[in-house]
């Protein structure tokens, strides 16, 4: 799943019609993922949207357990037009290689690329 820009309207539009039917990110339980987004957004920037808002407060109440979140089962890139450091490219990279090679024998790996048009 690729996430446009969340400096933008659109992405925040977009990720707000996503946690319509999710209450996370990657599906049903917090994951790595949504601390990398969480971390990208500010109080201010979700409060006019209400399936955002609720994500962001919830994902706050975690607090340092955010740290301890399982790794996002399927592959989820954030747009940024900033150009932000390598760190972050290469975590891109490794986040599309990582599911399929640590995906246990029997476990389903979703890729959504690009995602359905109804999200």
């Amino acid at each position: 799943m690729k996430i446009p820009d969340l400096r933008s309207p659109e992405g925040l539009e977009f990720l707000n019609s996503h946690l319509l039917n999710n209450s996370f990110i990657g599906g049903y339980e917090p994951s790595d993922i949504d601390t990398k987004v969480f971390k990208l957004l500010n109080q201010q920037s979700v409060k006019d949207y209400e399936c955002l808002g609720r994500w962001y407060e919830n994902i706050k109440s975690f607090g340092d357990e955010q740290k301890n979140f399982p790794k996002c089962s399927i592959v989820v890139e954030v747009e940024n037009d900033s150009g932000n450091s390598k760190k972050e490219g290469k975590a891109k990279k490794k986040e599309k290689t990582a599911p399929a090679a640590s995906a246990a024998p029997g476990k389903k790996v979703a890729v959504l690329n690009p995602p359905p048009e109804f999200i």
